[in-house]
């Protein structure tokens, strides 16, 4: 009876060691993905709704690496540039970070106190859809 008890303790014990290391080894993947994501939003996209070939601007979002962002207008009809117009019309800029599927943006201006929020719809090297408390669907792509 001894020797059957302390069988059944040790492959207790061995259970319990391979279910917390598949444990905590599944928490690094996720960790992981996170890292993977934060890669992926970090970069240039340019906002696509309404962009046409007509189109003298298009709208760009610089998100940096280091937590900052700007939002900003360049034009790109040389019409508006040959006349002296600068060709970087600044939007808004400020903090950004992530949460779960949400994209987070601090802005710096006094009008804009509350984040805006956007659900991250999709995420991949080159595109970006988010939903804004509103509903509206903003799409991206990668600059």
């Amino acid at each position: 009876m001894k020797n059957s008890n302390k069988l059944l303790r040790t492959i207790s014990i061995l259970y319990l060691f391979l279910f917390l290391f598949s444990c905590s080894s599944s928490n690094e993947s996720i960790e992981e993905n996170s890292k993977l994501k934060l890669s992926l939003v970090v970069k240039k996209w340019i906002l696509t709704n309404d962009l046409t070939a007509e189109s003298p601007t298009i709208v760009i979002m610089s998100i940096e690496k280091n937590g900052y962002f700007q939002i900003y207008d360049s034009i790109i009809d040389t019409k508006f540039t040959d006349a002296g117009i600068s060709k970087i019309q600044s939007i808004s800029k400020g903090q950004w970070k992530t949460e779960d599927n949400k994209l987070i943006l601090n802005h710096f201006s006094p009008e804009n106190k509350k984040p805006e929020v956007f659900n991250i719809k999709t995420l991949t090297t080159n595109k970006l859809i988010t939903i804004g408390s509103n509903k509206k669907v903003h799409s991206y792509k990668a600059k």
